[in-house]
């Protein structure tokens, strides 16, 4: 990223992304002493992208903390219907447990026929429209497992009886 960015750029975007976080000047200067410099212009292009990173991560997690209960809710029931599509859970064959496979979900999530996006940068609208998506497959994998089981049964009729 250093290489895309010049340090004056780095520098507005640090600022801006500060402003962002809400953090106090006091918090900032206890970040800055973590990075042994007394300002953002004291930082190495190195520093200063790292320092990025952390802030956009640090809006990430402050943006998935403050989501209202109903967009959680909404959040929640994707969750739900993907788990029951098999793409939220991956049980493996003697496992004890159930692994949450975020990177599955996130690419089934991108995919532009489905949402488009990840789960955390859906607003409650899109949430709707992506689970009235994934019920429509879920509509359709129950359709075809029981066309499969229909077929099958006719098969073990046809051959008990001939």
């Amino acid at each position: 990223m250093s290489n895309v960015m010049t340090p004056s750029q780095q520098i507005r975007k640090i600022h801006g992304l500060l402003h962002h976080t809400g953090l106090t000047h006091s918090k900032i200067d206890i970040i800055y002493n973590a990075y042994g410099v007394e300002h953002v212009t004291d930082m190495t292009s190195d520093e200063r992208d790292d320092f990025i990173q952390r802030l956009r991560a640090l809006l990430r997690q402050k943006k998935v903390q403050e989501a209202s209960p109903e967009l959680r809710k909404k959040r929640s029931i994707v969750l739900r219907i993907l788990s029951r599509i098999g793409v939220y859970d991956s049980t493996e064959p003697g496992c004890e447990y159930v692994a949450f496979d975020w990177k599955r979900v996130n690419a089934y999530l991108s995919d532009k026929r489905i949402a488009g996006k990840l789960l955390y940068e859906m607003n409650i609208e899109e949430l709707e429209e992506c689970a009235r998506k994934l019920r429509s497959v879920e509509r359709k994998q129950k359709k075809a497992i029981e066309e499969a089981e229909l077929k099958k049964d006719y098969e073990s009729w046809l051959a008990r009886n001939n």
